[in-house]
């Protein structure tokens, strides 16, 4: 059980600190909203959107790992 918890724990820190990782999701992630900005020509608001998401998505995994630790005392 505490093997499958390190990895989820280590989830949020391999998407964000391996440039692969990173590189292909934000990459990915702004490809899309430049397509979509492009048809609407509202470019602000939809990269300001896509901003959001991936800052949504790190801090939701940042909590999932926070919510871990707790419950299992690591760093204590």
């Amino acid at each position: 059980m505490k093997k499958i918890i390190a990895v989820i724990l280590s989830l949020a820190l391999a998407l964000k600190d391996t440039s692969l990782a990173s590189n292909i999701m934000i990459t990915e992630m702004f490809r899309k909203a430049q397509e979509f900005a492009a048809s609407s020509l509202k470019y602000l608001l939809i990269y300001s959107e896509a901003a959001l998401i991936y800052l949504m998505f790190c801090t939701i995994l940042n909590g999932v790992q926070k919510l871990c630790e707790r419950k299992l005392r690591v760093g204590k």
